[in-house]
This record gives C-alpha cells, sequence and structure tokens, in this order.
C-alpha cells in the first residue's frame, strides 16, 4: 500500500508479488493536484508474472478526494514502465483496475497489459525497453563517488521531471543513511533543489530534528516567499504552518512534545481531522503517541473487492463482511456522525454510544438497511467512547470515537 505519496514523482520500483489480492495498492494523493499533469507515483519494473494476483495494480475511486490517484504516465514513450503482468488474470481488470484519474500505460515488448479498466488507455505500440537496472547503493548503504557525480549531474543538467526528482531522492538518501555522520545541510541543499512543497515540509523537519527552531521558523516563513501557494497546496501550507508554529514554541520554550501535546490537544486533534495532508498525518502521529489516540489509515479498495474487508477494531471505518460502520470526525467534539450498513433484515437494529465501562449513555433505532445516524456529544465529557451496532441483544460491529474539549 502506497498511500497519499505526494504530488512529486515517485515510483514503486523493482518488486515481486505473487499469492496477493493486491500487489501494488495506491490510496490518496499519488499525483500532481493539475488534471491535466502526467506528475505523480509511477510503477516501474514489478515483477507480477509469478501470477495468483486478484490485482496487480489497483487504484480505487475516493469521491471525497479530487486529487486521488497516480501519474497519468506511466512510463514514456521514450521508455516503458516494465512491469510484468499475472499470467492468468482471474478478472477483467485484474491486470491494471484504476477507478481514479485516467492514466496512459507504456508498456515494454511481450509485457503488455490486457486486463484493465477503461481509465488506463495502453497505446497499441510498445515502447523502448526499459532494462530496469538495479538502484540500490553499494552493500555498505552509501553511493560511490561517480555514482553521486552522475545524479548530482542529473538534478542540474535539466532531465524530465521524474528523472532529477529521483536523483534528488538517492543523494537526501546518501546523506541521511549514516547515523554517525549525517550530512543534514547536504541532505537540504537538494531537497531545496527538486523544489516541491512536501520537499521544503522535510527541510523544516530536519531543523525540528536537530533541534533548531530558529533555522526551522526561517525555513518555515520562507516557503510561501520561494513557492507560489494556490489551491491544495495553499491548505497543506496553512495545516502545517499551523503544526509547526506549535513544535517551533515548545522548542522554543524548552518544552517537551508530551508537554506540547497536553497544552494543545484540541489544535492538534483540528489538523489530524483537516483531511488528507501532510500535516494531519504527523498531528495523528502525535496524538497517537502523547494522548492514547487510535488514529490509523483506512485501507480504500476497489469497489468490487471489498465486500470481503475485515479491518482492525481500532479504525474509524469498520466492517465486517456486509457490515460497515464508520465515525465522522474522530476525535469529535460536538456532534458524531454515524455511517452504517446492514448485511441482512434484523428486527431491531439500535445504534448506541457507550462509554469505556460499556454503559449506554445513548442508542437510537435504525429503520434503514444502509444511512446515517448522528449523536450529540457535545455535553459528555473528554475520553474515548465506544459506538456499536446491536442487534437482538447481540452486538455487530463496533468502533471508538475520541471526545474532545
Amino acid at each position: 500500500l502506497i498511500q497519499s505519496s505526494g504530488p512529486q514523482p515517485n515510483e514503486e520500483y523493482k518488486n515481486t508479488f505473487a499469492a496477493l489480492d493486491y500487489a501494488s495498492l495506491a490510496n490518496g494523493q499519488n499525483k500532481d493536484g493539475d488534471p491535466e499533469s502526467t506528475i505523480g507515483l509511477q510503477y516501474r519494473c514489478n515483477d507480477n508474472s509469478a501470477g495468483n494476483l486478484k490485482y496487480d495494480f489497483a487504484v480505487p475511486e475516493e469521491n471525497w478526494n479530487p486529487y486521488a490517484g497516480v501519474a497519468g504516465n506511466q512510463g514514456s514513450a521514450q521508455e516503458a514502465a516494465g512491469n510484468t503482468f499475472t499470467p492468468m488474470p482471474a478478472l477483467p481488470e485484474s491486470h491494471f483496475r484504476n477507478q481514479a484519474a485516467a492514466l496512459t500505460y507504456y508498456w515494454d515488448q511481450g509485457k503488455k497489459p490486457t486486463n484493465v479498466s477503461a481509465a488506463v488507455n495502453v497505446p497499441s505500440f510498445s515502447s523502448p525497453s526499459n532494462q530496469c537496472p538495479s538502484k540500490l547503493p553499494n552493500k555498505e548503504g552509501k553511493l560511490g563517488e561517480n555514482e553521486k557525480q552522475q545524479y548530482q549531474s542529473e538534478v542540474t543538467s535539466g532531465g524530465t521531471a521524474h528523472e532529477k526528482s529521483f536523483a534528488a531522492n538517492m543523494l537526501v538518501r546518501d546523506y541521511l543513511v549514516d547515523s554517525s555522520a549525517i550530512n543534514y545541510d547536504s541532505a537540504r541543499l537538494w531537497l531545496a533543489a527538486k523544489g516541491y512543497l512536501y520537499d521544503h515540509f522535510l527541510i523544516v523537519d530536519t531543523w525540528l530534528q536537530q533541534q533548531e527552531p530558529d533555522s526551522a521558523q526561517t525555513a518555515l516563513d520562507a516557503i510561501p516567499q520561494t513557492l507560489v501557494l494556490e489551491g491544495l497546496d495553499q491548505s497543506e501550507y496553512n495545516y502545517f504552518d499551523s503544526l509547526k508554529t506549535l513544535q517551533i514554541t515548545a522548542l522554543q520554550q524548552g518544552q517537551t512534545e508530551q508537554q506540547m501535546a497536553d497544552a494543545n490537544e484540541a489544535t492538534l486533534a483540528g489538523i489530524a481531522d483537516a483531511g488528507d495532508y501532510y500535516a494531519s498525518a504527523q498531528a495523528k502521529n502525535l496524538l497517537n503517541e502523547y494522548k492514547g489516540y487510535s488514529y490509523q489509515p483506512a485501507i480504500i479498495l476497489p469497489s468490487d473487492g471489498q465486500q470481503g474487508l475485515k479491518l482492525p477494531d481500532d479504525m474509524n471505518y469498520q466492517q465486517a463482511e456486509g457490515l460497515q460502520l464508520r465515525a465522522v470526525p474522530n476525535p469529535a467534539k460536538n456532534f458524531v456522525d454515524v455511517y452504517y450498513r446492514l448485511d441482512s433484515d434484523y428486527s431491531q437494529v439500535h445504534a448506541t454510544l457507550s462509554d469505556i465501562s460499556g454503559r449506554i449513555l445513548q442508542s437510537v433505532l435504525l429503520s434503514d438497511q444502509a444511512g446515517t445516524q448522528q449523536f450529540d456529544v457535545s455535553k459528555l465529557a473528554r475520553g474515548v467512547y465506544l459506538i456499536a451496532l446491536e442487534a437482538d441483544g447481540q452486538r455487530l460491529l463496533s468502533t471508538r470515537v475520541v471526545i474532545v474539549k
């Protein structure tokens, strides 16, 4: 699963998969926000030829997320993507099921996908072969000097966005891989050379990792002066700025992250629940670690494959066979909307809200097989509560919700 890797060039490269329902699954934003852009996550040189796969590549529909999907070009007319596909596809779209933004798949001679979605354009002609060379560094995990010079040249010589981004990533990795001599300054240099918003976020985070709040603030303030921020990028920056301001202030005041989380729980929860943002993921991690929250990524599968999914009991979105239960927002402050779907005709089904001891605080009789029920939690004390579907005295499905004040 690759989840929300961002709008910059990225790749899943040279993996081998067998005997899985989903070999490669993408959720969230893994492409540029421009609908016409071809930049984003590419699948290259992955080997699915061992077979026994339900889907080689799967990108589900996410109606609430206009930026969902992967790069609009998988490979290029100059070089094929180089993936191999399961030889005996089980389903009409087993090779590439794409329910998000349309894409073009450039194939290698003898490696043409045949079972694909309508949103996957497969040209009638093959592209020049992808030799799929190893991109691993030497056995010590470091780049040799010749490799380093080659990547530096690729970043500065004006190649494709994908080539420049990959080369810069290799250089950044090289400067950060040695725990005894991490070269943050060089890593920041090549992050800046990539020039994407997320890379500037990483620059700020490296300063925080070095316990340098003033430098982190300078880097944070420089982002809107360096990049043109519009639409999604502006929202990304706003939430990142809010979170980093909390962390920078805490460092300047000598506070620990625990103290910062204690003092700013409601603000962190607001950032965490804002959406599929870089800062939201970081805020969720902070709340999980320091405040006992149970944020986990909700895995989205293609529509025809979701019925059999069983998710852990502490996820916002619960499903068992045909049953579905989701509570949003989570954490909540005033109201919780409960989305549900039943898998059978029960005589009576109630949606219940209980405290952690199991005492039922609210109970509503559900009249439809699927729908939404709202609970007013504005008068409840801060803490963890349980929302459940109950029928004929039996609990069918439950999920936890956190109330903040």
